[in-house]
């Protein structure tokens, strides 16, 4: 439409079927598409999502700031995560009948796990710090993964048949202290 103006983003383009919209810590929008897909209909959506961007800016800026995770405090919540969420990924395996062929503590700090297609289960190692209701969730989150390497339909129904109240859980963990390196930016309104 004339006079209107264009929300400006960052554009990631993969091997993907669907468009999606994240808020970075400084209040980017960053925007993954398709190969394929045409600007046109990025825009349009962009533009659609308008009351949710700004509902998303607004929760970046209310988050206190991230605290620094020195290479110390990684060690030691490395050494925590492996003591205290590591025992409990066999039991859970064992109830959910699946196998994952390499268990693995992470530095990442903006995904609590992750599932690789080979069976590769990594948890961050901020998760050990999390209540053990919570380090519960992202165990079965990524041990589904090796039945549904999608969050379908079908993968949060089995999510939900061994942990009904996921959403509330999930929802607590955005709630979580966040991390950053000692040489990244703060975000800003965290000050």
């Amino acid at each position: 439409m004339p006079g209107e103006k264009k929300e400006p983003f960052v554009l990631l383009r993969s091997r993907r079927r669907t468009l999606s919209l994240e808020i970075k810590e400084n209040g980017d929008l960053l925007v993954r598409a398709p190969l394929r897909m045409s600007q046109r209909v990025i825009e349009d959506f962009v533009q659609q999502k308008q009351p949710w961007i700004e509902k998303a800016r607004e929760r970046v800026r209310s988050r206190p700031a991230p605290k620094v995770l020195t290479k110390e405090k990684e060690q030691a919540l490395r050494a925590l995560t492996r003591e205290r969420v590591l025992p409990r990924v066999a039991p859970w395996a064992d109830r959910l009948g699946v196998n994952p062929q390499k268990v693995t503590v992470t530095g990442a700090l903006t995904r609590w796990g992750s599932c690789s297609a080979r069976g590769h289960v990594c948890f961050s190692c901020l998760l050990g710090e999390q209540e053990d209701s919570l380090i519960d969730y992202v165990i079965v989150h990524e041990l589904c993964h090796l039945r549904h390497m999608d969050h379908s339909k079908r993968f949060w129904q089995e999510v939900g048949r061994v942990i009904p109240d996921w959403p509330k859980r999930r929802a607590k963990l955005k709630q979580a202290a966040r991390y950053r390196r000692p040489n990244e930016q703060t975000a800003p309104g965290g000050s």
